[in-house]
């Protein structure tokens, strides 16, 4: 099975901005079918709008690209990943601002009672489903590119990844290898945008990244967060 099954529930949260507190992107089994995951934690998925998913498509395992079929739920989407060896995800995350009151509110900031500043939300995730997958940049606007395939390592083995934004390497991002751990340590990219990081868990395994980009307009931020997802080689006895 590529991914432990993870619970959903249904408890909408807001955007946070710090890359442990920040809602990210992934997709994995639940109940047998591949599911965008939204959240921070992967017992405790939070519902998003469905519309949010806009983009989903994948790579056979020679690299070819192909589209990849989704179907809506009330607060969530899956996916149709037969014959696919790698998976990517976009979501339109919307505007979020924080009120007066502090609550995290998604419109754009200068719709919001008190709210001083605002940041459009976009969310990106790969996951490598096989050992046939072959290694490549998909082409998302922010991405972590792993420079092996990474279901070919166990727990504990390095990982060189290089992060990519609108198609060129992003330093000084930091990237963390374990995005359901809060405590996990981050690593910053170099100036060609490398980092190597640790397989964090003897299956299922995020490494993570956020990026901001400012604006003149403080109620036209652009935050960005990334997933790299995948399953670590491990033993299968109980």
């Amino acid at each position: 099975m590529y991914a432990k099954k993870l619970a959903l529930s249904f408890a909408l949260c807001g955007a946070l901005s710090s890359l442990a507190g920040a809602h990210g992107l992934w997709i994995a089994q639940v109940n047998g079918d591949m599911t965008f995951s939204y959240g921070h934690s992967g017992t405790n998925t939070d519902a998003y709008t469905p519309d949010k998913i806009v983009q989903a498509f994948g790579f056979k395992a020679d690299g070819s690209k192909v589209d990849v079929a989704t179907k809506k739920y009330d607060n969530y989407v899956t996916a149709n990943t037969e014959g696919v060896a790698i998976v990517a995800g976009v979501m339109d995350n919307g505007y979020w601002a924080q009120d007066k009151n502090g609550k995290w509110v998604n419109q754009r900031g200068d719709q919001v009672d008190g709210a001083e500043s605002s940041a459009k939300s976009a969310k990106y995730t790969v996951a490598y489903l096989n050992e046939r997958a072959k290694v490549q940049p998909v082409g998302l606007k922010l991405e972590i590119v792993p420079a092996v395939n990474p279901t070919t390592l166990k727990e504990g083995d390095e990982l060189k990844v290089q992060v990519l934004y609108q198609g060129k390497p992003l330093e000084g991002a930091e990237v963390s290898n374990n995005y359901f751990n809060e405590h996990a340590k981050t690593v910053k990219t170099d100036k060609d945008g490398n980092a190597t990081v640790t397989v964090a868990e003897h299956a299922f395994n995020i490494v993570a990244v956020g990026h901001k980009a400012k604006s003149d307009d403080r109620f036209e931020g652009r935050s960005y967060h990334a997933t790299l997802t995948f399953e670590a080689k491990h033993d299968h006895h109980h």
